[in-house]
């Protein structure tokens, strides 16, 4: 008899579901607080990580500036695995990364390396689940795998992709929107 791990995402004989793929991103909304020690041993893992992207930088920024945000804490996982965790509020226009550009030197997304494109698939899916027409990543390095994950995703999932230099240098703003 097959199991989960021979599925690759039909439907499973006699059971009537589906199940997962475990090769697609599963992105889910989650608590700052639950999710705080999971992201704090991720953000260990990956060398280089900014402190802009570690869930202490978030739980000080709410306790300041956090009155009236209504942020959502997106993790990515592959496999069950934790790969990233991206920070997002919501604006008028459609999503945009949490926290001000004119105070943090880059953005707060946090990536395991290798796993950039299904971070980018991933947001942009639950984005377009969530009827989301578009998001606004900022503070994007020039060097960052990201931006090429971000621009191949966009690509694939027909997203429109745009990107501008920020006030920061060397880095980026990334514009990603639903075509209709």
């Amino acid at each position: 008899m097959p199991t989960d791990e021979d599925n690759d995402g039909a439907d499973a004989p006699n059971s009537g579901r589906k199940h997962r793929r475990r090769d697609v991103p599963l992105v889910t909304s989650e608590d700052l607080a639950s999710l705080s020690e999971e992201w704090a041993a991720l953000h260990a893992a990956v060398p280089g990580a900014a402190v802009f992207s570690h869930p202490d930088w978030y739980h000080n920024w709410m306790a300041h500036f956090g009155a009236t945000a209504a942020p959502v804490w997106l993790s990515v996982r592959v496999e069950e695995a934790l790969v990233g965790v991206v920070p997002l509020e919501f604006v008028e226009t459609g999503a945009r990364l949490h926290g001000d550009p004119n105070a943090q030197d880059c953005h707060g997304i946090l990536v395991r390396p290798g796993a950039e494109q299904a971070v980018a698939e991933g947001l942009l899916e639950w984005l377009w689940e969530d009827l989301t027409e578009s998001v606004e990543l900022w503070g994007i390095p020039e060097d960052s795998p990201l931006r090429p994950a971000f621009e191949a995703a966009a690509s694939r999932l027909g997203w429109g992709y745009a990107e501008e230099e920020s006030k920061s240098p060397r880095t980026f703003i990334l514009r990603l929107s639903q075509r209709r």
